[in-house]
């Protein structure tokens, strides 16, 4: 399952569609509210345009599969309003957690847009006692003592676990790691910018807005997040969010860290 994409730098992808929020079964939502802090669970929905990053974005527009939403918004300039970077650490890597077919599968049930989009088979899936271990495998909310493969974020949204794999790849989970900063300075994006941004908005309007974060809202934490840049990450960018949701699967709950701590190799 594991593919090599092109480097991406720090880019994180938005599409303004159906927010769904979260399913829990045992451990994870029950009650497909939006994501509480700390609780792990599998988000119902994507979008149809995800970006480089690993983002996987909806909004609360109301749109729905075949339906026109209402018309566009707009952004203004994003604002850190406040910010401050709490680390959510990888977990281990659980190998065997998932098999490669529950991953497409979920993929295939769940990522809003799809062709194979099914909200009621989708929760189906996600609360089928089977799927259990490989659901709290997969995604945990942003906060949560440790998360594998998806982030969700406090909106419901999915952001690959980018982060926990420059994590894992350098031995250190620590607050103070290129992990931890990498994450800070993705979070601060998608949040400045879901702040500043009227949903839904467009694709090119909201990587526009990103963009302005590098400079302006988020800059401190890019700075610091310029270790995620070295060649030993190779193996942690992807080129598109349903290629970084197949890595990072694959790394957290089916085949673990490949030899050498990742398909870059060590070094620099």
């Amino acid at each position: 399952m594991r593919k090599m994409g092109r480097r991406l730098g720090l880019g994180i992808g938005w599409a303004g569609l159906l927010l769904i929020g979260l399913v829990e079964c045992g451990g994870n939502d029950v009650s497909r509210s939006t994501g509480s802090q700390g609780s792990s669970g599998a988000p119902a929905g994507g979008s149809t345009v995800t970006g480089g990053g690993g983002f996987s974005a909806m909004s609360g527009s109301g749109a729905s599969a075949g339906v026109a939403g209402p018309a566009l918004g707009t952004c203004v300039a994003p604002s850190p309003l406040g910010y401050q970077p709490t680390w959510t650490p990888p977990s281990a890597p659980a190998v065997g957690a998932c098999t490669e077919q529950q991953v497409s599968q979920e993929y295939a049930l769940c990522q809003f847009g799809t062709s194979t989009y099914d909200a009621v088979a989708c929760r189906a899936f996600d609360v089928a006692p089977a799927n259990s271990m490989c659901m709290s495998c997969m995604f945990g909310a942003l906060g949560a003592t440790a998360v594998g493969a998806i982030l969700v974020m406090p909106g419901g949204q999915w952001l690959a676990n980018r982060s926990g794999c420059i994590a894992l790849i350098d031995g250190d989970s620590s607050a103070t790691g290129c992990g931890a900063k990498t994450q800070a300075a993705d979070v601060c994006k998608y949040g400045a910018c879901l702040a500043a941004c009227t949903l839904p908005v467009s694709d090119a309007d909201f990587r526009a807005c990103q963009q302005a974060t590098e400079n302006g809202a988020c800059s401190a934490y890019y700075s610091q997040a310029a270790c995620a840049e070295l060649p030993r990450y190779a193996s942690c960018e992807y080129p598109d969010f349903a290629t970084f949701y197949s890595a990072m699967a694959d790394l957290f709950c089916v085949s673990g860290l490949p030899a050498a701590g990742g398909e870059a190799g060590a070094g620099p």
